[in-house]
């Protein structure tokens, strides 16, 4: 049986900790429900254990009907849409549960409430000055996992993306990602979907500029002589808890078994 993207991100544990919490925000994920969706409103199968409530979502439909061989109800919600489903609500989330996957576990209130916070918290300035001079990239050890992982949130709306240190006009200094000729709606979207790839790999979004020069404007072709290009990769169709406290640290995402 193929391995889904949290597998993976779960199997890769202690050597990449953020790796499994992007995958959940990222993922569609098929929420049971007790009754057919009206509209917008959901209503999950809840199912008491010892640890109190607990509502159940898997990551592929043959997971989802393992479980339960006969056809159920269900909702498909991205991971961080969940989560702010479960906020507040003191729900755990079995997820894959029976499936004998490597990602079967069940996530506790904290941890939810964790990624929450952490998703809510990232935000990343656009930068709409005037550029007046740009180096090669300096950047800190360990930021190199996290850009990549930034540049892969914006897969299938950028067609590269662009690092580089940079002075503007005033003379402020700062290190930037630009994405040449993103369309103005998709700009948003980047920019967000940036900002949480950031913060889910533990580096200060407020490190980073992120812009949107055109394709043909002259900054674009100076950043592209002297930065670090990424092409984002085109997508195809088809996280034991922290010792100080599940979820109190959000610098240090929870750790899972």
């Amino acid at each position: 049986m193929d391995e889904t993207p949290l597998d993976l991100a779960q199997a890769a544990g202690e050597d990449e900790p953020w790796a499994f919490w992007r995958a959940f925000a990222d993922a569609e994920l098929f929420l049971l429900l007790t009754t057919e969706a009206q509209g917008g409103d959901l209503s999950p199968q809840v199912f008491e254990v010892s640890d109190g409530p607990m509502v159940l979502v898997f990551d592929r439909e043959d997971r989802m009907a393992g479980f339960s061989p006969l056809p159920v109800p269900y909702a498909a919600l991205p991971g961080r849409v969940l989560a702010a489903l479960a906020a507040g609500q003191g729900v755990s989330v079995g997820l894959n549960l029976g499936s004998g996957a490597v990602s079967e576990m069940v996530l506790p209130p904290e941890a939810l409430e964790w990624l929450l916070e952490t998703l809510d918290s990232s935000a990343l300035e656009e930068s709409a000055g005037v550029v007046r001079a740009v180096a090669a990239p300096h950047v800190g050890a360990g930021a190199e996992g996290a850009i990549e992982a930034a540049v892969s949130g914006a897969s299938g709306l950028a067609g590269e993306a662009i690092l580089a240190d940079v002075m503007w006009e005033g003379g402020r200094r700062g290190t930037v990602l630009a994405f040449p000729g993103v369309a103005l709606r998709d700009q948003p979207a980047v920019a967000r979907a940036v900002a949480e790839a950031l913060a889910m790999s533990g580096l200060d979004a407020a490190a980073l500029d992120v812009m949107f020069p055109g394709l043909e404007a002259e900054v674009t072709a100076s950043l592209r002589r002297v930065g670090r290009r990424y092409v984002p990769e085109v997508p195809v169709e088809e996280e034991v808890l922290a010792a100080v406290g599940p979820g109190m640290d959000k610098a240090r995402p929870p750790r899972l078994k």
